[in-house]
Parts: C-alpha cells; structure tokens; sequence
C-alpha cells in the first residue's frame, strides 16, 4: 500500500473488499484510545488495567463505526465532486490508508513497558512530545497521502479533486466528531 497505494487498492477491492478491515480499523482505534487516555490523563482518575480493558473492548466496536460512517462521509463527498465509489470499497480504502498510523503501536507498547506510571498522564516524563509531534505529523501526511491516492483511484477523480474529496470527508467528519463530543458532555453533566 506505501508504495503502489492506487494498485494496491484496486487489487484489494476487486479480490476481497473487506480483507483486513476490521483488525485494521480495531488497531486504528486502539491506538486512538490510548492517545486520548493520555491526552486526558486518564490514569490520574483510572487505573492501568481499566484503561487498558476498555481501549481493547471498546476499539473493534468504535473502530468499525468510525470506518463505516467515515466511508459513507467520503462516498457523499465524492458523489457531490462526480465520484461513483462503493462505500464498501472506500471503507477498505479509508482502512488500509491508515496503516502507517500503525507504526505507532509499537511505541505505545513500549512506552506502556517502560513508563507505566506516566503512560497515560499528558506531559509526565519521556519520551519528548516535540519528537513524538514531529513523527506524528509525518506519519499523518504520509497516511494522508495514501488516502487521497485510494480515493483517486476509486472515485476516477484528478489528484486535485482526490484531495478536494479527502478535505470536505475529513471537515465533514470534525463536524460530526465534535458534535458527538458536545452531545456527550451536554448529557454527562
């Protein structure tokens, strides 16, 4: 996928669409977790084995609803620039656009070895966040850049109107994000 993004998924969805789709989005997810729970600092308030338990039950589930509402994001999207894509075929994109952020669950694996205590506290301790930012904006273009790639390919769009797609999903997807967030601090309180 890192190399031939537009083959490679052209040859996933035309053998077996919904090859990798679930491990990939749960790994995704899982990930996501974790990054929350120390953006939160969660363990100020939880214990390692809560946060732990809930990020592995809860990231297959929330994993798939993210990609299946994300495809369907990205499926309106692209019909609105003159794409034809499945979303069964945009969710296997969406999934395996996302492999580079994979790279990061081996730091947190090894960061849950070597720092448990400061793991899931925002700012305790190493390893360094500009390092840690420098690496993730990376990896987030790179990822970025494989999604518009897939896109590409799929919805027969120009590389212009492949990101012009990608920017309206991923706007359209903050909006969502972020109403959902505010839903669930409205009925927290």
């Amino acid at each position: 996928m890192s190399m031939q993004p537009r083959s490679t998924v052209r040859l996933i969805v035309e053998v077996q669409p919904r090859y990798g789709i679930l491990y990939l989005s749960t790994l995704y997810a899982l990930q996501a977790f974790f990054y929350a729970a120390n953006y939160a600092s969660l363990a100020l308030s939880f214990s390692m084995p809560k946060i732990l338990l809930a990020s592995c039950l809860m990231s297959p589930v929330l994993g798939m609803i993210w990609l299946t509402f994300m495809s369907y994001v990205f499926q309106w999207t692209g019909r609105l620039l003159g794409g034809t894509a499945k979303q069964l075929h945009l969710a296997s994109a969406l999934a395996w656009s996302k492999l580079p952020q994979l790279l990061f669950i081996p730091f947190w694996l090894a960061y849950l070895f070597f720092y448990p205590e400061e793991v899931f506290i925002l700012g305790a301790g190493e390893p360094s966040p500009i390092l840690l930012t420098a690496l993730a904006f990376g990896i987030g273009l790179w990822s970025q850049l494989l999604r518009i790639q897939a896109l590409r390919e799929l919805q027969g769009f120009s590389f212009l109107r492949a990101l012009v797609n990608a920017a309206l999903g991923w706007f359209m997807g903050v909006i969502a994000f972020f109403g959902a967030f505010c839903l669930l601090r409205f009925f927290a309180v």
